[in-house]
């Protein structure tokens, strides 16, 4: 029946010395506006004026907060039928605003207010990121992989763009091998993840200190395409399913989400480094920020 708090209500011997003073309290001027009601929005909630009480007369007001109702006359006769006692009768003081109150079995004022002026949405909390962005665990991964292949892309171009004479230095060699290593290391841990090589047999070498720059563009093209299917297809359910593999003779087991997680994690650190040798080495560098990657790919993503 209540479907929020709505209104705090104070009765005003002068309405427009209250309206007056409120609006310079607020900061803003009433949205409701009427010789028989003021309401101000504050925050998603309301503040209303009504005319009554007269102090010199040694009439005490009693400030009401008013729950939202859809109908104030049968949201009153609910709350009567359930053992409270008449406090305010509805009235409809004007502009379709109905109002009323009662006192619960313990004396405590609670009211009920209809005003059609006042909307609903804007007592509506800001969604969450969970409502804002509906997207399974499942789906952030996908989404974060679509992140690192831009990421790889990046990171080829960058070691690319290291002018001749850098290419001579150690450091380049350091930033080919690093870029190999991610490649390896999403290469072999896919192998143990969907059961095409638990042994380990087929394995690329986890550092390839002569790595060849030539090679990297159609391997990640292969990984890439690999990873994204393995992706699509996995669900939710299987993130905490744990898959087998040996390593050196010995028999282990992980989470599917735990080296999932590791990977993005490891990657990112690693793309550091290279960036960072590309930059001592001349070349270009470039903006892997996942914001940006977001911003500029959002369409579709709200």
């Amino acid at each position: 029946m209540l479907q929020g708090l709505r209104s705090q209500i104070y009765q005003v011997a002068d309405l427009e010395a209250a309206k007056a003073w409120y609006t310079s309290l607020l900061g803003m001027p009433p949205y409701f506006d009427e010789p028989f009601y003021v309401g101000f929005s504050v925050g998603g909630y309301e503040l209303g004026l009504q005319p009554g009480g007269d102090p010199d007369a040694g009439q005490a007001r009693e400030a009401v907060t008013y729950w939202g109702v859809p109908d104030a006359e049968a949201a009153h006769a609910h709350l009567l039928a359930l053992g409270a006692t008449d406090y305010q009768p509805v009235q409809d003081v004007g502009g379709g605003i109905k109002l009323g109150a009662v006192r619960d079995p313990q004396g405590n004022i609670l009211g009920v207010i209809e005003n059609p002026h006042f909307s609903a949405k804007e007592q509506t909390p800001p969604p969450s990121v969970q409502e804002a962005f509906p997207m399974s665990l499942v789906e952030r991964y996908r989404e974060s992989y679509e992140h690192e292949k831009d990421c790889n892309q990046k990171m080829l171009a960058m070691i690319e763009s290291v002018p001749q004479p850098g290419r001579s230095d150690a450091w380049f060699q350091q930033a080919v091998s690093l870029a190999g290593h991610l490649a390896a290391c999403r290469e072999n841990w896919l192998g143990r993840m969907d059961g095409t090589d638990r042994e380990g047999f087929r394995q690329a070498a986890w550092f390839d200190e002569a790595c060849d720059l030539a090679t990297l563009g159609p391997r990640f093209a292969a990984l890439q395409t690999r990873w994204t299917d393995y992706l699509a297809r996995l669900e939710d359910g299987q993130l905490a399913q744990d898959f087998e593999f040996t390593e050196k003779g010995q028999h282990f087991q992980l989470p599917t989400e735990v080296q999932i997680v590791q990977l993005f994690g490891h990657a990112s650190y690693h793309r550091g480094q290279v960036a960072l040798l590309v930059d001592q080495l001349g070349g270009e560098t470039a903006d892997t920020d996942y914001a940006d990657w977001w911003w500029a790919n959002r369409d579709g993503k709200r």
